[in-house]
């Protein structure tokens, strides 16, 4: 495999390289830096404040700047976040990661400029793009595009979903990936800004393919506007989508599963049911812990499982 493209632009990054997934409500500054800390790379979710006087920014600028000074390294120039297009982001120097879920989202991304594609696979967790497929066929036939049509270009790729452990890092790295990005993993954990109730849910849930559902019943259900057609979400499943047609026999209109949701149950009660994102790979998630010791730990079963692999051949 030829040198690592993101460990030459991110050098504190260990391999095999781990990153958080911005997720609204759950990634914000503690999360992002305790990854950032680990050896990994954190992220914060989009719709935060990113100027200067925002809770989140000071937040991380005081936690690294702790961290550097434990190190005995100084801080690089600072440049403000400019807002627009690829192109001006990376005028300033910043790496865009994009994140796709088909080969054709990924030839645009890439032709845009984008310098990470984050292929996305259907067992992702939250939302996703209604078509797809899994990591399998995904990465593969994305490096082979980028190969064919944008040879002149350094594109990293890196795989997400279903990914939460050492086993899932070693097949992306085998796939061609550079890197992978895990989601519904760091929501289990003690930084994530998630429910307690969410991380909860995630740990004792297991069979993912059969206990999460991908579908746009979750943002329908609620009256979301917020992603439109051609995206959908995969969610933990209650008796409200038992009820809603084909997972539990019986038929119902999304208007009537709305109802329901209202009177069926408690307002707590359906609390519990909406909005619990998750990707497949819950089943092994076992425990709600630290995030540095997350990364630490699927870093160092990917590297044992890449080892254990190499000595078969």
């Amino acid at each position: 495999m030829p040198p690592s493209k993101l460990r030459s632009w991110f050098p504190h990054a260990k391999a095999p390289v781990i990153i958080s997934a911005p997720m609204l409500g759950a990634a914000g500054a503690s999360l992002a830096t305790e990854v950032h800390k680990a050896g990994g790379i954190g992220f914060i979710a989009a719709g935060f404040d990113f100027s200067e006087s925002s809770a989140q920014m000071k937040d991380m600028d005081a936690a690294l700047t702790q961290a550097r000074s434990l190190l005995f390294t100084t801080a690089d120039e600072q440049q403000p976040l400019p807002l627009g297009i690829i192109p001006a982001l990376r005028e300033a120097g910043i790496k865009v990661f994009v994140q796709v879920g088909n080969v054709a989202a990924a030839r645009e991304a890439a032709a845009a400029g984008a310098d990470v594609l984050v292929a996305q696979g259907v067992d992702a967790g939250g939302h996703q793009f209604s078509r797809g497929c899994g990591v399998v066929a995904l990465v593969p036939e994305i490096k082979a595009m980028l190969a064919s049509e944008f040879a002149s270009r350094e594109v990293a790729v890196v795989a997400a979903g279903g990914i939460v452990e050492g086993a899932g890092v070693a097949a992306a790295y085998a796939l061609g990936a550079e890197g992978v990005v895990m989601g519904t993993r760091f929501v289990a954990t003690n930084e994530a800004m998630s429910a307690q109730l969410h991380k909860e849910l995630l740990v004792k849930t297991k069979d993912g393919g059969v206990s999460t559902w991908k579908h746009d019943f979750h943002d329908k259900l609620v009256d979301s506007k917020l992603w439109k057609p051609g995206y959908d979400g995969r969610a933990i499943i209650g008796d409200i989508h038992r009820e809603y047609h084909v997972l539990g026999g019986k038929t119902a209109t999304v208007e009537e599963s709305r109802e329901r949701l209202k009177t069926g149950w408690s307002d707590d009660e359906g609390k519990k049911m909406i909005g619990k994102w998750s990707g497949a790979g819950v089943g092994l998630i076992n425990e709600i812990k630290p995030a540095g010791e997350v990364v630490v730990e699927v870093r160092e079963a990917a590297r044992k499982r890449i080892q254990e692999l190499a000595e078969l051949i």
